[in-house]
C-alpha cells in the first residue's frame, strides 16, 4: 500500500507542477487518441535601435548583432569584438540554433491526448527552443527591439509518419492553430544609476553581474486553442519545459509591471529575463487535451504548490508509521 500511495502522490505533484488544474467541463472520450506533429517556429520582421555600429544578422532561425567576425556562441572579454543574438533551437534534436521542425518522427512518437490534464511522458510534444546569447557588447553597436516569431503546428491523427517524411501518406495532414507573437526586446543597461533595475531588485541582486534583458509580449493566447476533427474539438496547451523535459509552466510567466512599462506593453505582459553574460534557453512543447483546462492565477499556483507539500509530507508520515 505504501508503494502504491506514494505513486499517486507523485502523479498528483506532477500535475500541480504543471499547472494542469480543475477542468472546466469532465472530458470526454476523444475519438483520435494520439496524434504525430510537426510544429516550427520562424522569426521575421526584426526591428533595431538607432545606433549604426556593427553587423546583424537576420534571417528565419537567427537574429544577432555586435561585431562583424565575433561568435556569439564563444564570446570574449572584449565587449567590442562580442556578438549577441536570439537562434530558434529544437527541443527534440537538443539543438540550440538552426530552428526547426521538430516532428513526431523526429522525437520516435506520437503524442496522447490527456484526459486527465496532468501532462507527462507521451502526452508532451517537444516542440522548438528560444535562446538568448546575452554577451557583453559595445553601447556602439545596433542592438535588437523587437520582431515577429510565428509557430505553425501541423497534426497528424494516429500517424506518427515514415521516416523524416511529413505528411504521412496514410493520413490527412490537420492543420492547428498559427501563433503569432509580436514581441519587444530589450537590451538593458547593465548597472543604471539607480542601482535599481526594472524587476525592481538591485542589478547585482542574487549575484548577477547587471540587469537582466527582457523579452516580453502581449495578446496571444497559448491556452485552450482549439481545432476540430471529424466533429470533436481538441484543445491544444502550450507548455514550457524544464531541462529535464518535464512540464515547468502552461503558457508562458508573466513580467513585473515595471518591465512591461519599459518595454512599452501593458501591464501584465508575458516574457522572460535573460542573465547578464550567460546563455538562456526556454524550451516549449505542448500537449492536446480533449477539453479546456482552467490555469490559475500565477499567486494561487505558489498557494496551492505549498498546501500540496504539506499535504505529501503528511501522507509520507502516515505512510511510513
Amino acid at each position: 500500500m505504501k508503494r502504491v500511495t506514494n505513486q499517486l502522490i507523485r502523479k498528483s505533484a506532477l500535475g500541480a507542477s504543471a499547472l494542469a488544474l480543475a477542468l472546466t467541463s469532465g472530458f470526454a472520450q476523444a475519438l483520435v487518441t494520439e496524434w504525430g506533429y510537426s510544429t516550427d517556429a520562424v522569426f521575421s520582421s526584426p526591428t533595431w535601435d538607432s545606433d549604426t555600429g556593427g553587423t546583424i544578422i537576420s534571417n528565419a532561425s537567427e537574429l544577432s548583432w555586435g561585431a562583424r567576425t565575433g561568435d556569439f556562441q564563444s564570446p570574449t572579454n572584449d565587449a567590442a569584438s562580442n556578438r549577441s543574438a536570439l537562434t530558434v533551437g529544437n527541443v527534440v534534436t537538443s539543438a540550440l540554433t538552426g530552428g526547426g521542425p521538430a516532428t513526431s518522427t523526429l522525437l520516435g512518437r506520437r503524442v496522447a491526448v490527456s484526459n486527465d490534464a496532468i501532462f507527462i511522458g507521451n502526452e508532451i510534444g517537444l516542440g522548438t527552443s528560444f535562446t538568448h546569447w546575452n554577451n557583453p557588447i559595445s553601447s556602439d553597436f545596433k542592438s535588437l527591439t523587437g520582431g515577429v516569431i510565428t509557430d505553425n503546428i501541423t497534426l497528424y491523427p494516429n500517424a506518427l509518419g515514415n521516416g523524416s517524411i511529413f505528411p504521412p501518406n496514410n493520413t490527412d495532414p490537420q492543420s492547428g492553430p498559427e501563433l503569432t507573437f509580436n514581441f519587444k526586446f530589450l537590451e538593458t543597461t547593465n548597472q543604471p544609476d539607480s542601482g535599481v533595475c526594472a524587476d525592481g531588485l538591485g542589478w547585482n541582486a542574487g549575484g548577477r553581474n547587471g540587469c537582466p534583458d527582457l523579452f516580453g509580449f502581449q495578446g496571444t493566447s497559448v491556452t485552450n486553442l482549439s481545432f476540430a476533427y471529424l466533429g470533436d474539438i481538441y484543445y491544444i496547451q502550450f507548455l514550457t519545459l524544464n531541462e529535464n523535459l518535464g512540464v515547468d509552466t502552461i503558457g508562458i510567466g508573466t513580467l513585473t509591471n515595471g518591465e512591461c512599462d519599459v518595454l512599452n506593453l501593458n501591464d501584465g505582459c508575458f516574457g522572460f529575463r535573460t542573465r547578464e553574460g550567460q546563455s538562456t534557453t526556454e524550451r516549449f512543447g505542448f500537449a492536446i487535451t480533449s477539453a479546456p483546462i482552467s490555469v490559475p492565477e500565477p499567486g494561487s499556483l505558489a498557494l496551492l504548490g505549498l498546501g500540496l507539500f504539506g499535504i505529501s509530507r503528511i501522507m509520507r508520515r502516515k505512510t511510513a508509521a
